[in-house]
């Protein structure tokens, strides 16, 4: 299998569902994403993460059929690509993709505005796209969503610049992580975890075990 993700967070997630030596990590030669500007309505924002992550898929089926990779693998060799975003505003009319944020003053200024006025004391939702398929085919086998209901504390925006301090807000979906210091801010999860990590284990789980990738 190959994880087609520059993330060391989905690479340690796969790693619980199967073993290290089962797979290769092997990014999408383009870096750049479309974006989720002006998408303002649950549905739009939905089908643009499913285009993200197929373009992923795309992009790393091309570079393993290409007879210029360095090292050749199987065109039976499976590819699981995923992109992850933030959702705010629980409606499905007025909602808005929070981004990954830089190191940087912007970065810093825009976390400070979603802890102050999305997060602390709010439910918000993330949301990943996967796609699971063999590089041999047209399109993947499998394509989903999942989403979690991730709710903060309402004192949340008052430790926003310690949290800032520690540098782990940038470069995450939403500009913070559950499985790290972000996890203080926390109150209540209702889906999966995982999906809030960077994978939805449970339900890549059951397409693993259908797909025979994975005993039970």
């Amino acid at each position: 299998m190959v994880l087609a993700s520059r993330s060391p967070r989905r690479r340690e997630l796969l790693g619980h569902l199967i073993s290290q030596e089962r797979f290769r990590v092997l990014p999408p030669t383009d870096s750049t994403e479309l974006e989720f500007d002006g998408l303002h309505q649950i549905h739009e924002i939905r089908g643009r993460l499913r285009q993200i992550a197929l373009g992923k898929w795309h992009d790393v089926a091309r570079q393993l059929t290409s007879e210029t990779l360095e090292e050749p693998v199987a065109r039976s060799t499976w590819i699981l690509s995923a992109d992850t975003t933030v959702v705010v505003g629980m409606g499905d009319n007025a909602v808005r993709a929070l981004g990954s944020p830089a190191d940087d003053d912007s970065g810093r200024a825009a976390v400070r505005d979603w802890f102050r006025n999305h997060y602390a004391g709010q439910t918000h939702r993330v949301l990943t796209a996967y796609c699971l398929g063999l590089a041999e085919e047209a399109v993947p086998s499998r394509e989903s969503l999942d989403e979690t209901e991730v709710e903060f504390r309402a004192d949340a925006g008052d430790w926003v610049e310690w949290y800032l301090a520690t540098g782990e807000p940038f470069g995450k979906a939403g500009g913070y992580a559950l499985q790290g210091a972000g996890s203080l801010f926390v109150s209540r999860v209702s889906g999966s975890l995982g999906n809030v990590v960077g994978l939805p284990l449970e339900r890549l789980a059951r397409d693993f075990r259908e797909l025979g990738l994975l005993m039970p």
